[in-house]
């Protein structure tokens, strides 16, 4: 078991850079990536290169609590939460559990991640997510329509059969887009600040 400090800085070509571990800017992380929103202003705003290796950096910083343990996905690897569908229950279960008020409290990305994992079953947002892991068929007969009317209230759509890995490796691949985009108009307006040789 490890107990040492989770990070505070990103590791990018060799240098360290402090960064803001607060789990809002992460969970905005997450929405710009998956919205494909502009990841250079936010990369910017946290005073880090616009470049492939950082971009690599905070993915994994981003994934890195996800892969100790669940992440809130069941075993069966079904993705079972969603940041922006589940921002009240979330709250309210943190709440609940802990008595932290996430409106106020900053808390460390890997931290929020941990205290979500150690979230108590019985709470509303553990409940939702046993709803989208459960498989019917494993669910006793007298008790299939319930789940499956539950399933169908919480689903997240189509996005309720990715992996976490699935997820994590969509991601890093909306983040590369990302990149090479607003790389692309750099360049482009490089090269109409060229002056001409005419």
């Amino acid at each position: 078991m490890n107990f040492s400090a989770p990070p505070e800085c990103l590791l990018i070509d060799g240098l360290e850079y402090p960064i803001d571990t607060d789990f809002r800017r992460w969970v905005e992380f997450y929405r710009i990536s998956k919205k494909g929103g502009d990841l250079e202003e936010f990369f910017n705003s946290m005073g880090l290169p616009f470049s492939k290796s950082a971009a690599d950096a905070a993915c994994d910083f981003f994934v890195g609590p996800l892969m100790y343990g669940s992440g809130g996905n069941s075993n069966s690897g079904t993705q079972t939460f969603d940041f922006d569908v589940d921002a009240e229950a979330i709250y309210s279960a943190f709440y609940g559990a802990f008595r932290i008020d996430l409106t106020v409290e900053q808390i460390h990305w890997w931290k929020f991640m941990a205290l979500f994992r150690s979230l108590p079953q019985d709470c509303e947002m553990c409940r939702i997510m046993h709803y989208r892991a459960v498989k019917i068929k494993d669910v006793p007969k007298d008790q299939r329509k319930f789940y499956a009317d539950m399933k169908a209230r919480y689903s997240l759509a189509d996005k309720s059969n990715i992996t976490l890995k699935q997820r994590n490796e969509d991601m890093k691949r909306r983040v590369d887009e990302a990149y090479r985009k607003a790389e692309s108009r750099m360049s482009e307006m490089r090269s109409s600040e060229q002056p001409s040789m005419d």
